[in-house]
């Protein structure tokens, strides 16, 4: 393993994704009211074909960009369409996000998500 686990500058961090039940969204204006932060997971189908599009943000650098509402936000520089391998992911794949609240045209705005083979995904 090369290189450090410490930002570059102290106005960056890492990005984390893990599930939670509530996170507060740029979609309710950074709200964090439980009603507003309610964070289902929904699935985006294989069959929508948008497997390269979604945003693997899982430990990638982001830049701190103040606060909405009093949440911090950053601005993260994630890939689209890549594994959390760091693998290409098939166009045709499924994959679960939990942005947009359960809203399913969320799948086609580079939400971000982890692909899942098992739901679908075909060659």
């Amino acid at each position: 393993m090369q290189g450090s686990c410490q930002p570059l500058s102290d106005e960056q961090v890492w990005s984390l994704y893990a599930p939670r039940s509530n996170i507060p969204q740029a979609l309710t204006d950074w709200s964090r009211s439980p009603s507003a932060t309610n964070a289902p997971l929904l699935v985006c189908p294989a069959s929508l074909g948008l497997g390269k599009q979604f945003a693997n943000c899982f430990s990638f650098a982001c830049d701190l960009a103040g606060s909405i509402n009093g949440q911090r936000v950053a601005t993260c520089h994630c890939a689209l369409g890549e594994s959390i391998e760091g693998t290409s992911v098939r166009k045709h794949s499924a994959f679960v996000t939990q942005a947009g609240q359960g809203d399913s045209a969320i799948c086609e705005e580079h939400p971000v998500a982890g692909s899942l083979p098992l739901f679908g995904a075909s060659p």
